[in-house]
């Protein structure tokens, strides 16, 4: 099973947390610099989300390419801006508006087909009905899922709890796609330990769009 889903809420965060105001943004490089805070600690694919700067542009989330204790080189374009604001960089493992996979097998799989009607009876016992919306709905409760794991589950039931629409590809792969359908959440999620040990079952209901 596989769901493709854009991160929108709860978005996983890691050790790293550095601050202060003697962080520097440059454009020649689009780094953020600094000699006297220690700016290691985040790799190369992951996320710095930072705040303080005047330049919007210099804010928000940007994708790590390196980092050294001098400095972190991001993908985005910055502009050079001097230290002196209060500067925090806060380590994300996603990114707000990117899209992410999520494979993992399943228990359970059940499609059922969902009718709301409005059935009408004559005096002789015949009745006829109309039809206001027909659809498919889905139950799903995933396979394991770990102590490590439990972190992106959690960002994805988030990130699709407003109804956001999301992909279910329910026998389909990464590398091998099935019949994706997009779909949305239509009940409470739910994430099961299991008994004592450190795993988890997530279970949930949607509704094919």
């Amino acid at each position: 099973m596989r769901i493709t889903y854009t991160a929108a809420r709860e978005i996983i965060k890691l050790g790293y947390d550095k601050s202060g105001t003697a962080i520097s943004a440059s454009a020649v490089d689009n780094s953020y610099n600094c000699a006297t805070v220690d700016l290691s600690g985040i790799s190369a694919g992951q996320y710095v989300l930072v705040s303080g700067y005047v330049n919007a542009a210099n804010n928000g989330y940007h994708q790590v390419v390196s980092s050294t204790a001098a400095k972190v080189v991001v993908s985005e374009t910055l502009v050079t801006e001097a230290a002196g604001p209060q500067v925090v960089l806060d380590g994300r493992l996603h990114a707000v508006g990117s899209s992410y996979n999520l494979e993992i097998g399943a228990q359970v799989l059940s499609k059922s087909r969902e009718v709301i009607k409005q059935t009408n009876r004559a005096l002789d016992g015949t009745a006829e009905a109309v039809i206001t919306r027909a659809g498919y709905l889905w139950a799903v409760k995933t396979a394991r899922v770990t102590q490590a794991n439990l972190p992106i589950w959690e960002e994805f039931l988030a990130s699709v709890e407003g109804n956001e629409t999301f992909t279910l590809d329910p026998y389909g792969t990464v590398a091998v796609p099935d019949k994706p359908v997009t779909v949305e959440i239509t009940d409470t999620p739910r994430i099961e330990r299991i008994k004592s040990l450190m795993a988890y079952y997530a279970s949930f209901s949607v509704r094919q769009i």
